[in-house]
């Protein structure tokens, strides 16, 4: 009798509990604020770029509910099921704060509140290519070639830039976070390309220490072909840099003309390093030049007119991907 008794009271306490689950209302319960999930996109803006901001739900139903969106206290949009919000973020350290009022049939309203902060991040690069010295440019990212990246942040706080040198860094490399060489001060970060020669995404992340000021910069490292460019030597005025032969040819107005071939963004400290090997032809013969000289003399002995095919090929000894050649025709 007694175990009859405990399993009708058994039955009754699991009847309740289903019965209670089946009538579960988040509204009547009061706790619709958990019941709502939100996105920022993009969450590190800069100024300007246009944030959409998102809300979904579970145990609700946002389609039939009414929202009202407002920034910095003035209603901005309004309507039944408007679950999607699009905002332009202002100035760098700019802030705009939006709430979005959530008002269910019968039930009590709730908010969400976000604040759009833009900050400016910059990145710039350097690489270890080679470029003849005064050259205003510099070299660019090629197969193999590395590459020093800086972070150039401009974060403010309450109206006040915050020092680079007291912030923290999260460098990303096509989404794997760089974690050994990212962290406080850590502005910048040394990046090599594989043999593939494939594109990279650099991200950083920056923040202040409390993680309340936050800004990403973002970079795309596309492989370059590196280039070997030929210029005259003039025995007065030397290299004479302000003009590149290879195309428009070369008169032979003198017994003899120099040219020399100048690589450009190849892995290499210098021309003399050993690293780097020019091979030079004559109507596809080799000129016996010495491996390590970037420039070669031709000489027109027999006063004869006609053209000639120059040819130089430079090879990175320890860079294999990134030979480059190329040619120009002398007149005599």
């Amino acid at each position: 009798m007694k175990n009859v008794t405990k399993y009708f009271a058994l039955l009754l306490i699991a009847l309740a509990t289903v019965a209670s689950a089946q009538t579960f209302d988040p509204i009547a319960s009061g706790i619709i604020d958990q019941q709502i999930s939100s996105s920022v996109v993009p969450e590190n803006p800069i100024n300007g770029q246009e944030v959409t901001i998102s809300l979904t739900a579970y145990g609700i139903d946002l389609d039939s509910t009414s929202i009202t969106w407002s920034i910095n206290g003035t209603k901005a949009q309004n309507g039944t099921g408007m679950t999607q919000f699009k905002i332009t973020a202002g100035k760098n350290g700019e802030t705009k704060k939006v709430i979005a009022t959530i008002v269910p049939t019968g039930g009590t309203p709730t908010t969400k509140t976000f604040t759009i902060t833009p900050q400016d991040v910059s990145i710039i690069y350097e690489s270890d290519g080679y470029v003849p010295p005064f050259y205003k440019g510099k070299g660019v990212y090629t197969s193999e070639g590395t590459v020093t990246l800086v972070a150039v942040p401009n974060l403010i706080s309450d109206g006040v830039k915050l020092d680079p040198n007291t912030l923290i860094y999260k460098w990303t490399v096509d989404g794997t976070v760089q974690g050994s060489k990212s962290g406080y001060g850590r502005s910048a970060y040394t990046y090599t390309g594989s043999i593939l020669g494939d594109d990279s995404i650099i991200e950083v992340e920056v923040s202040s220490v409390t993680g309340k000021t936050k800004g990403k910069g973002l970079i795309l490292l596309s492989p370059q072909e590196p280039q070997v460019l030929l210029y005259e030597q003039n025995p007065l005025y030397g290299k004479l840099f302000n003009k590149e032969i290879s195309n428009i040819g070369l008169y032979l107005s003198e017994k003899e003309t120099t040219v020399v071939a100048i690589p450009y963004s190849t892995s290499a400290s210098k021309l003399t390093d050993g690293i780097l090997s020019f091979d030079w032809t004559i109507n596809s013969s080799t000129i016996p030049v010495p491996k390590n000289q970037n420039y070669a003399t031709f000489r027109n002995t027999t006063d004869q007119s006609g053209t000639s095919l120059i040819g130089v090929s430079v090879n990175n000894s320890t860079h294999p991907l990134q030979s480059m050649r190329n040619s120009l025709s002398i007149n005599f």
